[in-house]
């Protein structure tokens, strides 16, 4: 089933201000990314993947979530391995990615 994104995590927003800030290339891409026609557009091209990806199976990776994932990995030129370790000890790039305190995707299994 296609998911949208994590709710966020009411603590995650309260030590969010105990963080560094995005720089500001991140905070740029950031604003960009939330722009509902780019969404939908990665959305509808997630859920061609099987007939009924929308309805059933089990719970994917958010979309938001595989989205901001390829930018981080692409925009630092990272191995899929070097961004969940990189996402996984950041505070601000798990504010980046929507993941909050959910686990970061496995980098053996990347988006296809």
């Amino acid at each position: 089933m296609l998911r949208d994104k994590y709710e966020m995590d009411k603590f995650f927003v309260e030590i969010q201000g105990l963080t560094s800030e995005m720089e500001p290339e991140l905070a740029y891409i950031d604003r960009v990314l939330e722009d509902e026609v780019i969404y939908q557009m990665v959305k509808q091209d997630f859920a061609q993947r099987y007939p009924r990806t929308r309805q059933t199976g089990r719970p994917s990776t958010p979309v938001e979530v595989v989205l901001r994932m390829l930018v981080v990995k692409h925009l630092d030129n990272l191995s899929y391995e070097k961004t969940e370790r990189a996402v996984k000890d950041s505070l601000v790039l798990r504010r980046f990615w929507w993941v909050y305190f959910e686990g970061v995707p496995d980098d053996t299994t990347p988006p296809r």
